[in-house]
C-alpha cells in the first residue's frame, strides 16, 4: 500500500493533501446594454442570464429633472405580467434587483424603456431589447 505511505509521508513533512479539483461551473451569461437621451440623461447596465432567472444591475441618471426605466420581461413569446420600474430626478441613482419567471424557457428578453417627465406627464424616449446573444434599440418608442 503505497497511498497510506505517501499520506503519511506528506503529514510528516507538514504539507496539506490537497483535494481533486473541480470544474468551475460555466460563468452565467450577461449583456450591457446602454440608452441616453437629452444631454446626460441615460440609463446603463448588465443583464445576467440564468436558467428561469434574470439579473439587472444599472444606473440612471438624469441630471436635470426626472427620468425613469422601465423593465418588461417576454418569456415563450408573451409578455409576462411582472414589470419593473426605476427612476432618479436631479442625480443620479443604481438599482438591482432578480426576476424569476417559473415558466419553461424563462425569461427570454428584456425590455427597457427610458422615459423623460415633460409636461406633467411621462414621454418615452428610447426603448431597447436584451436578449442572451446582445441588445438591440427597437423604435418606433411606445409605452
Amino acid at each position: 500500500m503505497i497511498r497510506p505511505a505517501v499520506t503519511a509521508l506528506a503529514v510528516v513533512l507538514g504539507l496539506t493533501a490537497l483535494a481533486p479539483s473541480t470544474a468551475n461551473a460555466a460563468a452565467a451569461p450577461s449583456t450591457a446594454f446602454r440608452m441616453s437621451s437629452y444631454g446626460d440623461t441615460r440609463v446603463s447596465g448588465n443583464v445576467v442570464w440564468h436558467n428561469r432567472t434574470v439579473q439587472i444591475g444599472a444606473r440612471i441618471s438624469a441630471p436635470s429633472g426626472c427620468a425613469r426605466v422601465r423593465y418588461t420581461f417576454n418569456g415563450d413569446g408573451v409578455i409576462l405580467p411582472s414589470n419593473e420600474t426605476r427612476q432618479a430626478c436631479d442625480g443620479s441613482k443604481g438599482h438591482g434587483f432578480d426576476k424569476t419567471i417559473n415558466r419553461a424557457g424563462g425569461v427570454q428578453s428584456v425590455v427597457a424603456v427610458l422615459d423623460m417627465w415633460r409636461d406633467k406627464r411621462w414621454v418615452p424616449t428610447k426603448r431597447i431589447q436584451c436578449e442572451r446573444t446582445g441588445c438591440h434599440s427597437t423604435s418606433p418608442v411606445s409605452g
